[in-house]
């Protein structure tokens, strides 16, 4: 797909979000937790796969992890991967 408005990453606050799903929480438990509303999180994450052209959740989520942009403080990556 070649469409010039899609970005090569996320903003800061995105890769957080992204993060915490990642790591198993609903948006809804990332709102309690950032004091915000569940509609301003899951726009957010809305936002992040519009921005480099994820068609889902666990897309988004794959996307993030093998371009490096969250990384499990526990995960084991082979360094053939790298």
């Amino acid at each position: 797909m070649n469409n010039l408005w899609l970005q090569d990453n996320l903003t800061a606050k995105q890769r957080e979000y992204v993060s915490m799903l990642a790591s198993g929480l609903t948006t809804i438990q990332i709102a309690q937790r950032e004091h915000k509303s569940h509609h301003t999180i899951r726009n957010t994450i809305s936002k992040a796969k519009e921005r480099i052209g994820a068609t889902s959740t666990a897309n988004l989520i794959a996307t993030a992890v093998v371009r490096g942009w969250i990384v499990r403080e526990d995960s084991q990556i082979p360094t053939t991967f790298i």
